[in-house]
C-alpha cells in the first residue's frame, strides 16, 4: 500500500499488525509505521509552513490536505480542501475531495452537500462521480443548506430546497 501511494491504508495496516501480530511482526510493523509516519509528519509540517507563509496558495493547501488525508486526519484535510475551494478561481473537482474527507470524518451532511453542488457541475465526469456518491433518496433540507453554504449563488439548489419545503407544508421556509 505504501509503495502504491496509499499511505493511509499502509499506516492502518502497520498499526493493526503492531498491535496484534506476533512479536517479530510487531517489531517490523512498528519500524515501518514509524518510518511512514515520520515522512508524512514532515510533509504535513512543510506544507503547513507554506500555507502559513501564503494562505492564498491553493496548491499548498491542496498538498497539505492530501498529506493530512494520508496521515489519517480527514477532518483537518477537509478544512484545507474547503479553504482551497474558497480561493478564486474555484475548481469544482476540489468538491469531491472535500466531500470524501468530510464523509471520512463523519460529517455526513457536509459531504452530501458538497456532492450535491458537484452534481450540478458543467463537467460531465465530475457530475457523474458526484451523483454516484449521493444517497439513494432525495437530499434532506440540512444537506441542501450545507451545499448552499459552499455556494450561495446556486439558484437551482435554492429552488429545489424551496420545493422541498413546500412539499413539507412549510411555506414560510420556502419563501425564504
Amino acid at each position: 500500500c505504501h509503495e502504491t501511494g496509499r499511505e493511509a491504508r499502509a499506516l492502518e495496516l502497520f498499526d493493526q499488525v503492531r498491535r496484534a501480530g506476533d512479536p517479530d511482526s510487531r517489531r517490523t510493523a512498528e519500524e515501518a509505521f514509524a518510518r511512514v509516519d515520520a515522512v508524512l509528519r514532515q510533509a504535513v509540517a512543510r506544507w503547513q509552513a507554506a500555507v502559513a507563509q501564503d494562505p492564498a496558495n491553493r496548491a499548498a493547501r491542496l498538498e497539505l490536505a492530501q498529506n493530512l488525508e494520508k496521515h489519517r486526519q480527514p477532518g483537518h484535510a477537509a478544512e484545507q480542501y474547503l479553504a482551497a475551494w474558497r480561493l478564486p478561481p474555484r475548481r469544482e473537482e476540489t468538491l469531491l475531495d472535500l466531500a470524501r474527507t468530510r464523509w471520512d470524518a463523519g460529517e455526513r451532511e457536509g459531504a452530501v452537500g458538497a456532492w450535491l453542488i458537484a452534481s450540478r457541475s458543467q463537467q460531465t465526469r465530475l457530475t457523474e462521480r458526484a451523483r454516484s456518491r449521493l444517497p439513494d433518496r432525495h437530499p434532506y433540507a440540512n444537506e441542501y443548506r450545507r451545499a448552499l453554504e459552499l455556494d450561495p449563488a446556486q439558484t437551482a439548489l435554492r429552488r429545489d430546497l424551496a420545493f422541498l419545503w413546500l412539499a413539507r407544508g412549510r411555506k414560510d421556509e420556502a419563501i425564504q
